[in-house]
């Protein structure tokens, strides 16, 4: 999923497709990919969300990464 926040993208929505692949982030990524999508859909930067948690913006990207 990361491939998706590196290029600036939206993330896909899940789908019960039958036959098709699953991806099952854990628990911590699916909590980054939850503020990603809020930062998208609030129109909001790295930088925007760092100075709101009152956090230097190296804080916030090695928190951020998805892996």
């Amino acid at each position: 999923m990361s491939f998706y926040v590196d290029d600036h993208k939206a993330l896909p929505e899940p789908s019960a497709s039958a036959g098709l692949p699953t991806v099952r982030p854990s628990a911590l990524a699916c909590a980054k990919l939850g503020v990603y999508r809020e930062m998208l859909a609030q129109g909001i930067r790295q930088t925007d969300l760092s100075g709101r948690l009152g956090w230097l913006i190296p804080q916030l990207r090695n928190v951020h990464k998805i892996k």
